[in-house]
């Protein structure tokens, strides 16, 4: 009986093989070990997929770099991919050896000193540039508790800032002071190295950003005219392969709602796109901060006002603590969308554009005002570009044109004395527009060395105006323009070299910029002072050099000294704005027609340090500013008094040329990545960001005694510092916590008639973000900006939001599914 049973038994085993040979060969094994190229170490975690099998699988490598993974069918393809290593895509066949293969990981860049940045006007290894350049990562931008560009680059960069509620910001770097309007600026703001279109960091698409560029230092030798205190290049998606992307939705503190998405890739084999959208919108006024754990700490709770006779006040610096801010709430809409043909393997074209509108956007006035000249505003912003790229030969050609325009109308809802206006009435209206082309070649030759030259001609107009209430009898405003129309025409011819020496341990770029810019005042309808229409043509020479010595290891010393100009505009020229009317008691601000054009030297030098094997870099920099002509602005009561109309002219602000100013200071970075101990199976990464501004002066000398008066430059700290510490398992989570420290600020009392010098205090502000990735399609995220609920402001009387928190939802699909 038993011998029948083992007799039936295995009859049924055999019939079972021939019917589903598949479902035993399922239960074969492949295996392998995982190794490294650098020191043929056993990769730990690498993540192993199988796919293209009647049945896919995956698995990871053991602490040995071991790892074994059924299959179910030849051929399959064998994916490896990990952390600091280049994915490999091996196609197994049924020859091949199912015992123990051994598969080598190339190490590529953990470090950022391998990116590819275009900080040069063409692609080179971010550690090849001598120039101080930092990059935001769409890591950064994705774990960094930020509405827009402005968040993300103040707590990434230890920069100065100027932010107020309701979509208006503006950042400046190594001394010179923050801006968010007009034409001319110390900080060139730039899309993919074209022009950007806005005088305003607000109204940028956060998810229409692969990583943003930061090059610190003068750059006019490149970019002309605003580039004297250094350039944001912020750089788009050009995504190919696969169709890929995300839709996300969060909702957060203040009944803030928010939602979006991207996808891009390829739709043919040689056309590809991308486009993203998001939707903003706080539904409720926000509160500020009342924890106050660190001011405490820091003994920051007052402000210092030093007035022109001597006398020196202290103010109470906690007004609005824990309170509800009204006028904060605002909501916007931003699309973007591009598309790319690839002509043949040396060619392509690229059509891009963007929109964002902005309704109804309420704008707080100073705290120390109640709700006095609370408004409304609109903002509308569209560009759009067009760029063929390619290759001839050695010569890299790139093409491009672009046009941008951007216009806000504002409301008045509010009187100064925070009286609600029945009938809110429209109050001003500005409008700027940019066009313009580029022309580039990258000239390659003799072994790495290489030539850019290239054509720049930038086109941009202004128009601003103010409209009164209207009248109790007639019922009509009156229309006037704060300042005449103008239009800044550029055309400039530059030229850098890229030189390779030593086996490229000296790389040495000399530049080279030829502007020819126009200025022109054009006829203005309702301008009220006498307007001298025409225009000024200034030719301007910028060279620079810089370079870096790889002189030991991983380290290396860097330089570089440029010349830097920035033109004045037409506000500061011939403006012409009076505020408060109807009050009682206003304030003029007022051109200067003799203003000159600013020029500057600057110079910086440093060492850095980049170990891509052990996870380790710094940047240590010196740079000095020397500025003549500065253009300066004083507030200050008018001698003599007078008034306009029935109201008293408080206080006169105008502009001038300060006779020089003097810029020192020190940038501190560095990073460690613990991960690197275990051969980057976690991330364990430390950082910090520090500026020091040793001295920041406007400096006049006077005729006759050759006495210097030395003011500081205003809003700029003199230390920004940025801080943080990582940790992922580079699979499925990530936390990031982050700090902000801004050091002491002065800047010009406001509220004050008298108009004192009023000296900050200085705060810090921890933000804390994460994510989980439930599967390899969901992921789960919570971000808590201002951790621990302080009061703060980057311009005082503009307090920012207190602790917020936002838990978003994210849909991945195609490839940047994670698995």
């Amino acid at each position: 009986m038993k011998i029948k049973f083992l007799l039936v038994l295995s009859f049924f085993s055999i019939l079972t093989f021939i019917i589903q040979p598949n479902t035993v060969f399922a239960q074969q094994l492949f295996k392998g070990t995982v190794l490294s190229e650098v020191d043929s170490r056993p990769v730990t975690g690498a993540s192993i997929t199988v796919k293209g099998a009647e049945k896919e699988a995956s698995g990871s490598t053991n602490p040995e770099g071991k790892f074994s993974i059924p299959i179910a069918a030849y051929p399959f393809t064998l994916i490896i991919s990990h952390v600091g290593f280049k994915q490999r895509e091996i196609k197994i066949t049924k020859d091949s050896s199912l015992n123990n293969r051994v598969f080598v990981l190339q190490y590529v860049a953990k470090s950022l000193g391998e990116v590819v940045v275009t900080a040069g006007r063409t692609r080179q290894r971010l550690k090849d540039v001598p120039q101080k350049v930092e990059l935001i990562s769409s890591k950064d931008i994705a774990y960094t508790p930020a509405l827009d560009v402005t968040d993300i680059i103040k707590k990434t960069t230890a920069v100065d800032v100027i932010q107020y509620p309701g979509i208006l910001s503006g950042v400046g770097f190594r001394g010179f002071r923050p801006q968010f309007s007009g034409l001319t600026q110390h900080t060139l703001l730039l899309i993919n190295g074209r022009p950007a279109g806005t005088t305003n960091l607000g109204t940028l698409d956060l998810n229409f950003i692969d990583h943003i560029e930061i090059l610190k230092g003068p750059a006019s030798a490149l970019y002309g005219s605003q580039a004297m205190g250094g350039v944001i290049n912020i750089i788009t998606p050009q995504t190919t392969g696969n169709v890929r992307g995300n839709v996300f939705a969060d909702y957060g503190s203040y009944n803030t709602l928010q939602f979006g998405g991207k996808v891009g890739g390829n739709i043919t084999k040689k056309l590809d796109f991308d486009v993203a959208g998001t939707f903003f919108q706080r539904n409720t006024n926000f509160k500020m901060g009342d924890g106050n754990f660190f001011r405490r700490i820091l003994h920051s709770g007052t402000a210092t006002d030093y007035y022109s006779n001597g006398k020196v006040t202290t103010a109470d610096d906690s007004r609005g603590d824990g309170q509800v801010r009204p006028n904060t709430r605002y909501k916007y809409g931003n699309g973007s969308a591009r598309i790319g043909y690839q002509i043949d393997s040396n060619w392509r074209a690229d059509i891009s554009g963007t929109l964002f509108r902005a309704n109804h956007v309420e704008t707080p006035g100073d705290i120390f005002s109640g709700e006095g000249g609370a408004g409304l505003k609109n903002i509308l912003r569209n560009n759009a570009e067009a760029s063929v790229t390619g290759k001839i030969k050695n010569n890299d050609i790139g093409i491009r044109m672009y046009y941008a325009n951007e216009s806000s109308t504002t409301f008045a809802v509010r009187t100064t004395s925070g009286a609600v206006i029945p009938n809110p009435y429209q109050s001003g209206r500005s409008k700027y527009q940019w066009y313009g082309a580029q022309l580039k070649d990258a000239i390659s030759f003799l072994h790495g060395q290489k030539v850019i030259i290239g054509y720049d001609y930038n086109n941009a107009s202004s128009k601003t105006i103010s409209e009164t209430a209207p009248s109790k009898t007639t019922g009509l405003q009156t229309t006037t323009a704060i300042a005449p129309n103008a239009s800044i025409i550029t055309n400039g011819f530059y030229a850098q070299g890229q030189f390779r020496f030593l086996q490229s341990k000296l790389i040495v770029n000399p530049g080279l910029r030829l502007d020819n810019t126009e200025f022109k005042l054009t006829s203005t309808p309702n301008y009220t002072k006498t307007l001298f229409a025409g225009s000024q043509t200034n030719n301007i020479v910028n060279p620079s050099l810089s370079a870096q010595y790889n002189f030991i290891g991983n380290f290396t010393a860097h330089g570089s000294i440029g010349r830097g100009f920035v033109t004045p505009d037409a506000l500061q020229i011939a403006g012409y704005q009076v505020s408060g009317t109807g009050s009682g008691k206003v304030t003029v601000s007022q051109g200067n027609p003799d203003l000159k054009n600013e020029s500057s030297v600057s110079e910086e030098g440093g060492i850095k340090y980049d170990d891509t094997k052990t996870g380790f870099t710094f940047d240590v920099t010196y740079f000095s500013t020397n500025v003549k002509n500065r253009i300066a602005s004083v507030s200050a009561p008018p001698s003599p008094a007078y008034t306009i109309g029935t109201d008293n002219v408080t206080a006169v602000t105008n502009y001038y040329n300060a006779n020089k100013s003097k810029i020192r200071g020190y940038e501190f970075n560095a990073s460690y990545d613990f991960g690197a101990l275990a051969n980057f199976r976690y991330t364990l990464r430390t950082f910090t960001n520090v500026t020091y501004n040793k001295r920041a002066q406007d400096i006049t000398v006077n005729p006759t005694t050759g006495a210097e008066t030395a003011v500081a430059i205003q809003n700029v700290a003199k230390v920004n510092v940025n801080y943080g510490l990582e940790y992922g398992n580079n699979r499925n989570y990530n936390i990031r916590l982050t700090g902000r420290y801004v050091g002491r600020r002065y800047d010009t009392d406001f509220n004050d008639p008298l108009r004192p010098i009023v000296y900050y205090p200085d705060f810090i502000v921890l933000d804390l973000a994460g994510s989980y990735n439930v599967t390899k399609h969901h992921q789960i995220g919570l971000s808590i900006n201002n951790l621990t609920d302080e009061n703060y402001y980057e311009k005082r009387g503009y307090d920012q939001p207190g602790r917020t928190l936002r838990l978003r939802y994210t849909y991945n699909f195609g490839s940047s599914a994670r698995r």
